[in-house]
């Protein structure tokens, strides 16, 4: 069972970069506790808690980073909760010696008292150091095509220098994100920020330029992270809406890098909620 509070709540959207405009009405319901609301890709961030043991795996655990991320929502997620959890390694495969492997894990929450499905969602990993264990082998997964046209919209995000020493009071608490050390040993030049702190920054970019804030018009949210964010990076990220379906890009265009690509977000019409 897994369980969240309003701490919870607040501290992820801080976490995710929400609170900057402490007057803006629409942003302070999901940092105060009166009429809270939660982003919904909280859920991906509480069920990490449900991920079976890398260690157990055999994985080397500080070699491994995030390579996609899809949450689907069935139901709003509730700013308290008390959900039923389940979590289980779906597929492996490898890309063989020197190039590791790619772990897939599914998960899905559930309704403590209806029973009901709430939300449902896949983490890739790539697990840098285990390829050649003699695993199949596999093709690049399908993912969602970028339209060729010009944005419909972008919008700047800035990153602050201590975005993940905050996020992985959440749980995440791999010293790649904190530890110079750490990071360099893991071949990184800093501690980086989470991935499913990404994930979260980029929902809450698609609720502020297309939902009005409205976290229970998000359906489904989903992305593959090409390039590391890190603490302080100044983000530019591209979006274009198609009916109900947005798709988007992240780049920093400091470092001339794109760090998310296939980006979608599926959105209920307005008159359906």
């Amino acid at each position: 069972m897994l369980e969240w509070g309003a701490t919870e709540s607040i501290l992820y959207a801080l976490a995710v970069g929400i609170g900057a405009r402490p007057l803006d009405k629409q942003t302070l319901a999901f940092v105060y506790e009166r009429d809270l609301r939660a982003v919904p890709t909280i859920a991906a961030t509480m069920a990490r808690q449900l991920y079976p043991s890398f260690e157990e795996m055999g994985v080397d655990y500080q070699r491994v980073v995030q390579l996609a991320q899809k949450s689907e929502f069935h139901a709003p997620v509730p700013a308290q909760g008390n959900v039923i959890g389940r979590s289980s390694l779906l597929d492996a495969h490898d890309l063989g010696p020197g190039r590791g492997a790619i772990i897939t894990i599914g998960t899905t929450l559930h309704d403590q008292v209806s029973g009901c499905a709430m939300v449902s969602g896949t983490t890739e990993f790539l697990a840098r150091g285990d390829g050649g264990f003699g695993g199949r082998s596999c093709a690049a997964p399908a993912r969602h095509p970028i339209p060729s046209r010009v944005p419909d919209a972008t919008t700047e995000v800035a990153t602050s220098n201590n975005q993940a020493l905050l996020y992985r009071l959440l749980g995440d608490r791999n010293p790649i994100h904190a530890d110079p050390d750490a990071a360099r040993a893991a071949g990184f030049n800093r501690p980086l920020l989470h991935g499913l702190c990404t994930f979260g920054v980029t929902c809450c970019t698609v609720l502020e330029t297309f939902a009005q804030w409205n976290p229970a018009r998000v359906i489904s949210h989903e992305l593959r992270f090409s390039g590391p964010v890190y603490p302080g990076d100044n983000l530019l990220v591209d979006l274009w809406k198609d009916a109900n379906v947005i798709s988007f890009v992240v780049r920093v265009p400091a470092r001339g890098a794109k760090v998310i690509d296939n980006g979608r977000s599926l959105l209920a019409e307005v008159s359906l909620l």
